[in-house]
């Protein structure tokens, strides 16, 4: 920026919409920064005692602001007065490559380059020459350039820390000597004062402990560093009345104390509350929005201009966009659904996922690139590409920068306004989350091919190989996608390959065994049903013999019981004949032994009438004993009545 440039300063225009949304208040809108008072005073302190100064914060503080709209514009009002008011300004951020970015932000038309774009690439490429030479390659090009001697050079380096993080995502060495080189340059050209250079750094806070990595850089910040304090409520409605103002609107107190009450320690917050300030003004002027209103415990969908009553904002804007919490989602979907009928939504989506990705911390990161490697990553044609990012960088939307108006080229960098768009749009945290899965996948695939080709490890199966396929086949990634994560994508897709293959070929391999299982087994069951056919039919057959078996055997049966029966009939007759002959024997025996016994007792009864002296006995104790003994001979038949043997014993004691 040459000392020209102050002539716009001094006119301050009215703008369409007072605040900026989420991308930072330029050097233009100086005039409509508020809320920082005294800091660009604390600024300029620091900066004129050391020639270097590190403006630290958390994302979303406002640094990038406090240096474009509140520190340059003090300078050129000449309020270091030990430099003057003679200045120009280098801005530019280190990306990929800080040292060609560097040569390419010293050689604009308005700087030191040349008016002939055939000289202004020229004079790049010797001023990349030159800062490559050594440590004071920055002070030798600015003496090349011939700056005047009341002249001042002050390099904003912004987003410092974009330093860090390719360094995480790369594994080549010489952007790690490329980014040493580019810190000395730094450190050198604000060290010496044979020139009057300065340099400023604008750099997130969580990453103040990656700066040990280079020699010096940590004393110099130490020496000269200032930390961006929160602001105050008084500084937060001020920030809010104070662009109102400018832009002759006015607001409610009732909406200014919404608007406090929702800023709360959220590290969104400021960006997110001049992007939802920014779509009030909007839709104030239009009121083509509705909201939602209770009536009588229903919600009623009601036309904003139907609701808004008096000429300033009110809570019914506030509403209409959606509030603190939905207004930045809303409005980028509003963008996207605008480009739904132009046949590029997948572009949409990977143009986002290409200037995002998820650090290593969990942290969202913007990743900026040029529009030529955003078309490559993307797949599209330069057509397609320029349609998205008109879309979302179109006044009233700034979700993209460089802002509208600046005509775009294949060198243009690319980048989201504000990390607080990723964190907020729930579209885009989503594809957040899918890039950074996928980024996963694939350096897990390449890391595993590295190591397969060292003999490491083997091919892979299935799940991880399916995974992998399936991931390959939906994102569809490209050598230039994959260098941002890992440099051996055609080893990794090669692995990927000849794992199909393998896995393929066990297939086959697996198939042609299962079908000489199966042959087998047909053929063992062809076998085993013929002998059980055979077991089955001998089954039948014996089981047919034991029947007819049985059948006789229950034949003979009866037959030997029926003989059985008659023999026994026969034997029963005969022995009743032969027991009534006995019993009649018995009977004359009994007979004559009953005589026999009277006689004798008449005998006695003679014997005591003759004799007195003779003593009767009882006849039971008669001497006369009697014993009827039948002996049958067991050998014989006991049918065989004529065989027995009868022996009648009489014996007398």
């Amino acid at each position: 920026m040459r000392p020209e440039t102050t002539d716009t300063f001094t006119e301050l225009r009215i703008p369409a919409n007072p605040f900026p949304g989420l991308r930072p208040f330029d050097f233009e809108e100086s005039h409509l920064f508020f809320g920082r008072d005294g800091q660009s005073e604390q600024l300029i302190s620091k900066l004129s005692a050391t020639h270097f100064l590190a403006v630290v914060g958390t994302s979303g503080s406002g640094k990038s602001s406090l240096v474009h709209a509140g520190l340059m514009p003090m300078l050129l009002g000449g309020f270091m007065t030990s430099a003057g008011s003679n200045w120009r300004f280098v801005v530019m951020r280190p990306g990929n490559d800080p040292g060609g970015n560097l040569a390419q932000a010293l050689n604009p038309p308005d700087l030191f380059g040349s008016e002939v774009t055939e000289n202004v690439e020229l004079e790049t490429v010797l001023a990349d020459a030159t800062l490559h030479r050594g440590s004071r390659g920055l002070v030798d090009t600015v003496r090349q350039a011939l700056i005047a001697d009341n002249e001042n050079l002050l390099v904003i380096v912004d987003q410092f820390e974009e330093i860090f993080r390719f360094s995480r995502v790369t594994e080549q060495k010489e952007y790690r000597d490329e980014t040493a080189a580019f810190v000395k340059l730094l450190l050198e050209a604000a060290g010496q004062r044979e020139l009057p250079i300065y340099v400023v750094l604008t750099m997130r806070s969580d990453y103040l402990g990656d700066c040990s990595q280079f020699w010096g850089l940590p004393e110099a910040i130490n020496e000269s560093q200032y930390l961006i304090p929160r602001l105050t409520r008084g500084q937060l409605k001020e920030a809010i009345t104070g662009p109102i103002s400018v832009g002759r609107g006015q607001i409610t107190p009732r909406l200014v104390a919404r608007l406090l009450n929702d800023v709360t320690d959220n590290q969104d917050q400021l960006p997110v509350l001049q992007h939802l300030l920014m779509r009030m003004w909007d839709e104030w002027k239009e009121q083509r929005l509705t909201l939602d209103r209770v009536e009588e415990g229903n919600t009623v969908v009601t036309p904003h201009r139907e609701v808004h009553h008096g000429n300033a904002l009110d809570l019914c804007c506030y509403h209409a966009v959606g509030g603190m919490s939905q207004a930045l989602s809303r409005h980028a979907d509003e963008a996207l659904d605008d480009l739904a009928g132009s046949g590029v939504p997948q572009v949409t989506e990977k143009i986002f996922k290409a200037l995002t990705e998820k650090g290593i911390d969990n942290r969202e990161i913007r990743r900026p690139a040029t529009l030529a490697e955003i078309c490559t990553i993307a797949d599209a044609d330069t057509t397609e590409v320029i349609t998205v990012i008109e879309t979302f960088r179109r006044s009233g939307r700034s979700f993209l920068i460089p802002p509208a108006g600046v005509l775009l080229t294949s060198d243009s960098l690319i980048d989201i306004s504000h990390t607080s768009l990723i964190r907020r749009w729930g579209r885009l945290k989503k594809w957040v989350e899918d890039e950074a899965r996928s980024a996963r996948i694939y350096r897990r695939v390449a890391e595993t091919a590295v190591l397969e080709a060292e003999g490491g490890t083997g091919l892979w199966r299935d799940p991880e190989l399916q995974i992998a396929l399936t991931w390959r086949q939906k994102a569809r990634p490209n050598k230039f996608w994959a260098q941002r994560y890992h440099r051996e994508f055609d080893l990794a897709m090669s692995f990927l390959d000849r794992s199909v293959e393998e896995r393929d070929r066990e297939i086959k391999e697996k198939e042609s065994q299962r079908k000489k299982s199966i042959s087998r087994t047909r053929c063992s069951m062809f076998v085993f049903g013929i002998l059980f056919l055979f077991s089955l039919v001998a089954l039948v057959v014996g089981a047919r013999q034991t029947a007819k078996a049985k059948e006789q055997n229950r034949v003979a049966l009866e037959q030997l019981r029926l003989l059985t029966t008659v023999s026994s009939a026969g034997a029963d007759l005969k022995f009743s004949h032969r027991q009534r002959s006995r019993t009649r024997s018995s009977q004359v025996l009994r007979t004559s032994l009953i005589s026999e016994l009277a006689l004798n007792e008449t005998v006695a009864e003679l014997k005591k009438e003759i004799d007195p002296q003779f003593q009767a006995t009882s006849t039971r104790d008669h001497p006369l004993i009697y014993r009827f003994d039948l002996i049958t001979d067991t050998s014989a038949d006991r049918y065989s009545l004529p065989t027995k043997e009868r022996r009648l014993r009489w014996t007398l004691t």
